[in-house]
């Protein structure tokens, strides 16, 4: 604490590669090398994890010129608060037909991933179906979720009555700003059929679920 503000700040910038997420998870089925074919950041990976903590105790210019009645209105004010910034986690978006079966490797237990059409369009034109007789081409964690900008901040009174006797005003606030942070985006494409490499899902990589909106509290505390 340096002239009433503190500051706590860690970052960290990791990368989480897998062939799967837990023990229990399966791997191809049909001996293709899993580095291959099932390696690639794994769905808790998270690129950039910024969190800050701070708190600044206001001056009291009611004190400093000695005024009483000026203090009752401006001393005693203090701001905390907690910032989190996160990128998202890695998908590969999933693919289904309108018409016709799914079942492109002919094995009845392992279905092909979605294919790559061209890797430097836009999303939504990014990719098509798996060819007939093939496990599809492409990654694993190819796309990223929405990530992470929260910030929540309070405002605290402090009233001291005695040395052991104090209260303290509290109003909080959790995404202070009502920033709207996405959850979750829809992840199957769904395409006309194997001929007809028509995205006909609007909902495809569009947001289905948002995190909590603004909330607010109000609290009073005695110490004693």
């Amino acid at each position: 604490m340096s002239r009433g503000l503190q500051v706590q700040m860690s970052y960290t910038f990791s990368k989480v590669l897998g062939s799967n997420n837990a023990d229990t998870d399966a791997i191809n089925a049909f001996g293709i090398d899993p580095r291959h074919y099932d390696c690639g950041p794994l769905n808790y990976d998270r690129t950039h994890v910024l969190s800050v903590t701070y708190t600044y105790i206001l001056p009291r210019p009611g004190r400093a010129l000695g005024n009483r009645k000026l203090g009752l209105m401006t001393d005693g004010w203090q701001v905390s608060g907690i910032t989190r910034l996160q990128s998202g986690g890695p998908f590969t978006p999933g693919w289904t037909f309108v018409t016709g079966s799914t079942d492109m490797t002919g094995s009845h237990t392992q279905n092909a991933v979605i294919s790559v059409l061209d890797p430097k369009a836009p999303p939504l034109q990014r990719f098509r179906p798996p060819d007939k007789y093939t496990f599809g081409n492409a990654g694993v964690g190819i796309l990223r979720l929405p990530g992470l900008n929260n910030w929540d901040l309070s405002l605290y009174r402090n009233f001291k009555w005695t040395e052991k006797r104090t209260m303290q005003l509290r109003w909080e606030t959790y995404n202070t700003f009502n920033h709207t942070q996405f959850s979750g985006i829809s992840q199957q494409a769904k395409f006309q059929s194997a001929t007809d490499w028509t995205q006909v899902d609007p909902l495809f990589l569009q947001p289905t679920s948002a995190r909590a909106a603004r909330t607010m509290q109000l609290g009073i505390r005695v110490n004693f």
